[in-house]
């Protein structure tokens, strides 16, 4: 029987030492036998999001090619029998801990019903939360670290479906269903900045948070005042917008729209 590889890019089947142990067993070895009396017990949900976490955790530092079911294993606190039970294959574990970090960001983008621009301003802070208190999730979903190298690049794809939602986020707040071309080629486009912008604050910090909130917003503003002037409906959407807003809590680039 051909030996496992270690960079878990195969399942290993049951049968070989070292592989998933007791089927359905969250807390049993490769070879059957229980893990430590120290050990926490945990339920599968639970195991499973620490193996996650620990996932992202080193993929915020270097690619998913310099990296082992191993290194996740021991970063993990659990045995690589375990790994491949629940994942069966290093590329499914890369997929899935792209896939719920993805989901962790777009859980903190849906703002509460609201104005338009409040809606886009409390998403916005959203994103500036996750990527604050989940750093090494944010670092890792966002460099690509993670991509397995499989013939379909899976977390590219997840990565893609991401910034189509936000893109879609701020043309549904602003009321614009059929976002043209230049809309869409436009928030795209700032939708990169904000990525780079966002990894620069995290690894410097020679900017504030409230620095870095006005530069997003403020580009934004700058790249939907651009695209208005080639798209009849967003700049009637702006209008409506501007029209219906508490002129106190107007934004500043939304005010010139107003006055122009």
């Amino acid at each position: 029987m051909a030996t496992p590889r270690s960079d878990g890019d195969v399942p290993v089947p049951p049968d070989v030492p070292g592989g998933p142990g007791v089927p359905g067993d969250p807390d049993a070895a490769g070879d059957g036998r229980r893990q430590p009396a120290g050990r926490r017990r945990l339920s599968v949900g639970q195991r499973r999001r620490e193996i996650l976490a620990a996932t992202l955790r080193l993929l915020s530092s270097r690619p998913a090619s310099q990296l082992s079911i191993d290194d996740i294993a021991e970063a993990a606190g659990a045995s690589r029998a375990l790994i491949y039970h629940y994942f069966h294959t290093k590329e499914a574990l890369y997929i899935a801990a792209v896939r719920s970090a993805c989901d962790d960001l777009k859980s903190r983008l849906r703002p509460p019903p609201a104005h338009p621009f409040e809606q886009v301003r409390l998403a916005g802070q959203g994103y500036l939360d996750f990527a604050e208190e989940n750093k090494a999730e944010f670092v890792a979903l966002l460099r690509g670290s993670a991509r397995a190298g499989g013939e379909a690049d899976e977390p590219a794809l997840i990565m893609e479906e991401l910034r189509q939602h936000i893109i879609d986020l701020v043309t549904s707040s602003l009321g614009v269903a059929n976002p043209s071309p230049v809309v869409r080629a436009s928030l795209r486009g700032w939708v990169a900045m904000m990525e780079v912008i966002s990894l620069d604050w995290l690894e410097r910090r020679n900017l504030t948070r409230d620095q870095v909130r006005r530069l997003l917003a403020n580009q934004l503003g700058a790249v939907l005042v651009a695209a208005a002037a080639d798209d009849e409906d967003l700049s009637r959407a702006f209008a409506r917008a501007v029209a219906t807003a508490d002129p106190d809590r107007l934004p500043l680039w939304a005010r010139g729209v107003g006055a122009a």
